[in-house]
C-alpha cells in the first residue's frame, strides 16, 4: 500500500508553508495526483519522490 502523506508533513519536507501547499494544490501545477479527503488532501510519496529528483 502506497504512502501518503498531510499538507503538514508535505510542507515540512519541503521547507514550506501549509498554505503554499495547499496553493499549489489549488493551482494544480505541482503536484500530478492529490487525494481528497474529508479533512484536506493526501500526497503520495510517489509524488514527493518525483518532485524533489526534478529539484
Amino acid at each position: 500500500m502506497p504512502k501518503f502523506y498531510t499538507v503538514k508533513e508535505v510542507a515540512r519536507i519541503f521547507c514550506s508553508s501549509t498554505y503554499t501547499i495547499r496553493r499549489w494544490i489549488a493551482e494544480g501545477d505541482v503536484f500530478e495526483t492529490v487525494v481528497k479527503v474529508k479533512d484536506g488532501y493526501l500526497i503520495s510519496d510517489e509524488e514527493i519522490q518525483r518532485l524533489l529528483k526534478d529539484s
